[in-house]
């Protein structure tokens, strides 16, 4: 289930979707700590991508914790 939101984020991403990126992002993060918990690789990636996305969007403030 991650990586299919983890997929959509950078598709949306690269078509310059910033916005909705962000929203699928944020879902990807949610699953990824549920499902692997804070200290998993996939979850310290989506925390990444997230803040590649908020930045992207121009929400520095949002990006700068992750």
């Amino acid at each position: 289930m991650w990586n299919g939101f983890n997929d959509q984020v950078f598709a949306l991403y690269h078509q310059g979707n910033y916005a909705q990126a962000v929203e699928v992002g944020q879902k990807a993060l949610d699953i990824a700590k549920d499902t692997f918990g804070l200290e998993h690789e996939n979850t310290a990636q989506a925390m990444s991508t997230l803040g590649m996305l908020y930045y992207a969007n121009g929400d520095y403030a949002q990006a700068e914790p992750f």
